[in-house]
């Protein structure tokens, strides 16, 4: 006697719209068995028609933000239509050179750093002189309660002023 057949299960063919889906799902971050749990599938059947969508998705968008951040850099000439009447034209924005420059000029020396240190790179040194009695006691109030919440070791002894502001 044969054994009994197993009804065959149509065979999944991703529409548009879902392997739109699974590329949105995919570049928010979600696993491939996370995406097929959603949709309804096995993830080896999503693996084996949306490879592309899984692989490449998180890439085209930041290719597509960076030629939009480039584009907003450099900006763009004006592009006309038929008759010649302006659609669009786009002007250098400084905060997308500066963007620019910040994350992929640093090779180039294009950084921005604060200095963390005082001269010579010895500690910061600062002046309590010109402080009225009420702003040290206000500062070392807050001395003080910082030294209660902060870590062991961020407020040291040494951090507040001298009791004659100088």
């Amino acid at each position: 006697m044969k054994p009994a057949k197993r009804p065959r299960i149509a065979a999944w063919r991703p529409t548009d719209e879902q392997r739109a889906e699974v590329e949105a799902f995919a570049v928010a971050g979600y696993s491939a068995s996370e995406i097929a749990a959603c949709l309804g599938v096995d993830v080896n059947t999503l693996r084996a028609h949306c490879r592309d969508e899984l692989d490449f998705s998180a890439m085209r968008l930041t290719t597509r933000i960076a030629g939009n951040v480039i584009r907003a850099a450099l900006g763009a000439p004006a592009r006309m239509d038929a008759g010649g009447k302006t659609l669009e034209e786009v002007a250098p924005q400084s905060w997308a050179l500066t963007f620019f420059l910040k994350t992929r000029g640093k090779k180039l020396g294009w950084s921005e750093r604060a200095e963390q240190t005082g001269k010579q790179g010895g500690p910061i040194e600062f002046d309590y002189s010109s402080l009225t009695d009420e702003e040290l006691a206000l500062l070392d109030r807050a001395h003080a309660i910082l030294a209660r919440i902060a870590p062991r070791g961020l407020v040291e002894d040494g951090d507040r002023p001298p009791p004659d502001g100088g």
